[in-house]
């Protein structure tokens, strides 16, 4: 992985919450840390592969929003690792709403919180040694703090709000850092993704979209009074964070035309510092738009300006927002639920469950080309749209979608004084194939990988053969009437999969010593 963000950035935000419906169909929101091994059904390699299809369509990076801060105890470090792999540089945001909880950030100061956050994410897979993971090039501090300006908390304090809290989560991160002793920090790029908004600067020197909030920045590095922070660490050690490893971010949805003549034109006045687009959205725009600009941001970030590159939001349809929150995905979920995700929770959402995993589809519901969002990415980047995998490859999915069986033949030899119609009508009736379902299932379990989908006894045929001649008694075995519903011949699976259903059943008891039967019935059933 590069030393630091990888560029020309040609990132996609992650945030593919496991539902199909506004509101998740009443029953909460589940856990939105993505990163965590619970989802691995989404991400991983023998799951949906989210991250194999990222690299698919010419991504470089993934960006995501809750990776750190919801106290999630499970590994994370399965989804750096394979992200690694695939070339994929990881941009882990905070739990942005940690900051305007009752009990965390008291007056926006988020020191202890976003330390504690990043002390607990090195126990989970963020740490690597005694540096942060390689995969991880950048850390979202916070996703559109200006908003705070709003929040009962804030208390009409305006800005102040916003970059008190960004001051104060950078300098708990640095404090984690220091305390676990973690070495080349530098290579780990910070930031915070502003909005779009029209502001003044805190400081009153800079108007525009985005530009105030890369000046709120500057400002409080200088003077953090300006938003009522005493910081734990030195001003110098704030100064050379700042210096080595700050990246500006802004959030958009407007064409890259209109960002690059708001900012680009404006920026002089913020170098050496770069800067990238946190969610270019996008919404609602035709193919050959969305493909332009993102060739376009591509030139500019190769170029070896400020300007890095871009992410692209976002990687699956919000369904859970509803209307025009579901204007984003480049991938729409198929109606099928073909998994479940891990047992999950973390500390907003407390409903400890698995979630429904569905396999995607780039056909979106909106009209014409608008809704070739995936193809418009993939044609910029040089990518394809290919969204099979394990889970969800054409080829499995068809052949889930048929009978599976296994053939068994066996012979019947009958005991003396029972007729050759009686047992035809004994094995072929119904009745014994019930039995032989019920056996099967209780002798394998019916939890066993050995049935899956409904079982059935299928073409079943009867063969007549005469009996050996046999010159002394012995020990045999044989079936009575009452024993045939206990014999186990052929099954099929019409469900899923994998089917195996050999299991053969006889009791056995001491031949009397009269002659044995003439007559044998062989029985085989095939699909």
């Amino acid at each position: 992985m590069p030393d630091g963000l990888v560029r020309p950035l040609r990132g996609i935000t992650y945030a593919p919450l496991p539902c199909t419906s506004e509101g998740c169909g009443n029953h909460g929101l589940p856990s939105t840390d993505f990163l965590q091994a619970g989802y691995q059904a989404q991400w991983g390699l023998e799951g949906r592969d989210d991250l194999g299809v990222m690299a698919k369509l010419g991504a470089n990076a993934v960006r995501t929003y809750h990776a750190l801060g919801l106290k999630v105890h499970k590994d994370h470090g399965g989804f750096l690792d394979y992200a690694q792999s695939l070339g994929l540089q990881v941009l882990p945001g905070f739990h942005t709403q940690l900051a305007n909880e009752p009990t965390e950030c008291p007056d926006f100061d988020c020191f202890e919180t976003w330390k504690a956050a990043t002390l607990h994410g090195f126990k989970t897979g963020f740490k690597q040694g005694d540096e942060w993971h390689p995969s991880i090039g950048a850390l979202t501090l916070l996703n559109e703090p200006d908003y705070f300006e709003g929040a009962p908390k804030c208390n009409g304090r305006g800005q102040a709000c916003g970059l008190k809290a960004a001051l104060s989560a950078l300098d708990g991160v640095l404090a984690a850092e220091r305390e676990m002793g973690i070495a080349n920090v530098s290579r780990v790029k910070l930031t915070v993704a502003w909005s779009f908004g029209l502001r003044t600067s805190i400081d009153g020197k800079v108007s525009g979209p985005g530009i105030y909030g890369f000046q709120n920045i500057v400002a409080g590095i200088q003077d953090p009074s300006l938003a009522g922070y005493t910081p734990r660490s030195s001003a110098e050690e704030l100064a050379e964070a700042f210096r080595t490893r700050w990246v500006h971010c802004v959030n958009t949805n407007s064409p890259w035309d209109f960002v690059r003549e708001n900012i680009g034109s404006a920026y002089d006045q913020f170098l050496p510092t770069p800067w990238f687009i946190g969610e270019y959205g996008a919404s609602q725009q035709p193919e050959a738009i969305i493909r332009n600009d993102l060739m376009d941001m591509q030139r500019e970030a190769e170029a070896g300006g400020a300007f890095m590159g871009v992410a692209f939001h976002q990687f699956q349809t919000a369904y859970w927002k509803g209307g025009s929150g579901m204007s984003f995905g480049i991938f729409a979920l198929q109606d099928e639920k073909v998994t479940e995700t891990a047992w999950i929770s973390d500390r907003v959402a407390n409903i400890w469950r698995a979630w429904p995993v569905h396999c995607l589809t780039p056909e979106l519901p909106f009209q014409g080309s608008r809704g070739r969002r995936a193809q418009a990415v993939a044609s910029a980047w040089g990518g394809v749209v290919d969204v099979s995998s394990y889970l969800c490859s054409p080829q499995r999915r068809l052949e889930e979608t048929q009978s599976h069986a296994t053939s068994l033949s066996c012979d019947v030899r009958l005991a003396s004084g029972m007729s050759l119609a009686s047992s035809q009508a004994a094995l072929t009736g119904d009745d014994f194939a019930k039995r032989l379902v019920q056996r099967t299932v209780r002798v394998l379990g019916a939890d066993s990988a050995a049935v899956r989908g409904a079982l059935d006894l299928q073409n079943f045929e009867l063969v007549v053969k005469p009996a050996p001649e046999m010159e002394e008694p012995q020990s045999r075995s044989f079936v009575s009437m009452s024993m045939v519903p206990a014999l186990i011949a052929l099954l099929a699976c019409t469900g899923t999969s994998l089917c195996i259903a050999l299991y053969f059943f006889a009791k056995t008891r001491k031949a009397t010593q009269t002659p044995q039967p003439k007559d044998a019935a062989s029985g085989a059933a095939a699909v």
